[in-house]
């Protein structure tokens, strides 16, 4: 899925890693970062090259800011600039979203975060973040599976559902997508430890990436060797015996990002729940 990294003004984030951030999430990168009176943002559809030269410069003419970057891996919405983080809810406060929130009205157009922002979060008070209550109920509205990195003008950062994250040497990240891949899927993609590609039909939005000629384990061999035929039992489960020698799948759902309990559910990287919901919209 997408991913967001927070980087404190003292911290340090490789251009190896936000080049792995970018090749894993590659339907646009941004960051803000704020000049000590407003917010700002700056996006890039295909350049990394661009992209980073652009972080540097921010990074040298505002010393003392937070940078957030978040790359974009489409789920909601047309592959474009507009839908693109990070957002601004005004001059003064921007922010990235990491997840899919249910809650916000779909549209063929706009993404899930785009819809939020203007049913949401613009009509709130500008001061919204000092008010627990309201951080609350935001956070209830995005739910579990969702985060949000908020940057206001004044350097002040907000990282709603932190928890769900990761900080790494002084920087957060929203999942481990930044990390580099160490295993393909059954279609030979790279991912990471934690997958950021969703599944669904290949050659829609929800595949992504470039295709790679794995270097298969052994115990991925041995599964390539058995039917698929072979490995599933009389009642469509595969055995215990035949279930060893399979692909290490990964443990989390990509959209909630639960724990991951039986054999289909991490086979789809998907939980039953999350597919029963979304079903309809991604044809799971």
């Amino acid at each position: 899925m997408c991913i967001i990294a927070v980087v404190p003004s003292a911290k340090v984030i490789t251009k190896e890693t936000l080049k792995r951030c970018w090749d894993n999430n590659p339907h646009g990168g941004g960051f803000t970062y704020t000049d000590g009176k407003k917010v700002k943002v700056y996006k890039q559809m295909s350049d990394f090259k661009a992209y980073y030269e652009a972080f540097v410069e921010a990074r040298e003419l505002y010393p003392a800011s937070t940078i957030i970057c978040h790359f974009r891996i489409s789920t909601h919405g047309e592959i474009n600039e507009a839908n693109c983080h990070p957002f601004k809810v005004n001059e003064s406060l921007s922010f990235c979203h990491n997840g899919i929130i249910r809650n916000s009205t779909y549209s063929d157009l706009w993404s899930d975060t785009v819809m939020f922002n203007k049913e949401i979060l613009q009509l709130l008070p500008k001061d919204f973040l000092s008010s627990n209550a309201i951080v609350a109920l935001v956070k209830e509205y995005i739910g579990m599976g969702s985060k949000l990195a908020f940057l206001s003008w004044d350097n002040k950062t907000t990282i709603v559902n932190e928890e769900a994250g990761k900080w790494d040497n002084g920087v957060w990240f929203s999942n481990s997508g930044y990390k580099e891949a160490s295993y393909y899927d059954a279609g030979g993609i790279r991912v990471s430890n934690n997958a950021t590609y969703y599944g669904g039909y290949k050659g829609s939005s929800l595949w992504s990436g470039a295709e790679v000629k794995p270097k298969k384990s052994k115990a991925e061999k041995k599964a390539a060797s058995v039917s698929v035929n072979d490995r599933i039992g009389s009642k469509g489960k595969p055995t215990s015996s035949q279930e060893v020698g399979l692909i290490d799948y990964n443990s989390k759902c990509v959209f909630c990002e639960g724990d991951l309990r039986g054999y289909y559910e991490k086979a789809n990287l998907c939980c039953n729940s999350c597919s029963d919901k979304y079903e309809k919209d991604f044809a799971l």
